[in-house]
Parts: C-alpha cells; sequence; structure tokens
C-alpha cells in the first residue's frame, strides 16, 4: 500500500474511533473522507465502511454503493472483508435488500475460506434470517453444526435469539 494509502488509512480507522466515542467530525475531516471515497482499492473501501459503521450518514448510499461493488468483485483482501462484515451489520437490512443474493454468495466465500473470524458473519447471517433470507438461515444453521466449538457456539446463540415468529424452511 503507498504511503499516501497507509496515511488515508490511518486517518479513516481514527475517524470510526472518534465516532464511536461520539465525538463529531470536522470539516476537513469530513472533506478528507470525501477524497477517499474516489480513491479506489482498500482506501475506497475504508471509507465506505468507516461511514457505514459509525452512521455518519445511516445507510449513505455511496458508500453501500461502493460495498456492494466490493462484494461483486469476490476479491477483497482479509483486512477489507473484516471491515465489510463490521460495516454490513451496521446497516439496516432492508438496505442490504438490493444485493442479498451478491450478500450470501460474499458469505458463502468467507465460509468457504475461512480466513477471518467468524463472529461478524454470523451476526449478519442472523440479520438476514430476521429479514427472511432463507439461505442465511440454512447457512447458519450449518454454522451451528461446525467442527469448531466458538463458531458452534455462536451461531446457536444466534438461533436462539431468531423469534420463533420467523418461519422460514432452510433449502
Amino acid at each position: 500500500m503507498p504511503n499516501e494509502d497507509v496515511e488515508l488509512a490511518q486517518m479513516l480507522l481514527r475517524l470510526k474511533a472518534n465516532a464511536h466515542q461520539g465525538m463529531p467530525w470536522t470539516r476537513e475531516e469530513k472533506i478528507a473522507l470525501e477524497r477517499c471515497f474516489g480513491k479506489g482499492g482498500v482506501v475506497n473501501i475504508l471509507a465506505a465502511c468507516c461511514v457505514l459503521s459509525s452512521g455518519r450518514p445511516k445507510n449513505c448510499p455511496k458508500s453501500l454503493r461502493i460495498l456492494r461493488e466490493a462484494i461483486g468483485r469476490r476479491d477483497a483482501s482479509t483486512y477489507a472483508e473484516l471491515l465489510i462484515y463490521e460495516a454490513l451489520i451496521a446497516v439496516e437490512t432492508r438496505q442490504l435488500a438490493p444485493f442479498y443474493e451478491a450478500t450470501l454468495s460474499f458469505i458463502e466465500q468467507t465460509l468457504t475460506r475461512r480466513t477471518i473470524n467468524l463472529d461478524n458473519t454470523i451476526v449478519l447471517l442472523g440479520n438476514l434470517v430476521r429479514a427472511g433470507e432463507s439461505r442465511a438461515l440454512a447457512l447458519l444453521r450449518s454454522l451451528a453444526r461446525d467442527k469448531n466449538a466458538d463458531v458452534r457456539e455462536n451461531a446457536s446463540f444466534v438461533l436462539r435469539g431468531i423469534p420463533a415468529s420467523t418461519s422460514l424452511d432452510a433449502p
């Protein structure tokens, strides 16, 4: 990653941390964030994830578009993959509806590769199940039978939190 991109990534992580502490972004920081949206690559994804996970603004259309494109490319680095999940769980599930298929394919790819911690993936699957997505339920149920005890425990916990009124049949 070029030096300028490293500096931008550090700034974005600082912005995200500040947002989570309730600190407002300055005008200069907002301008720098906008500049990051045009960068492409991991900086672009990091900027979108920073905005979405911070909820500033909530469900930002530009950030959602960037995330949708990153998910569709299926070539996210491990770091970008983690950021994408962090952002996706912060987005209202109905905002994800236009790209459920791409999101579920991205999740399936994650479950095949197993290069990241699956906690946010499991939370996202739970959110999708609550939104009525039966494929997500099948994936979550399979994780509840995973060979990894932590994955099994987390998936089972999320499944227990699914309201009984959610009537989905796994394919």
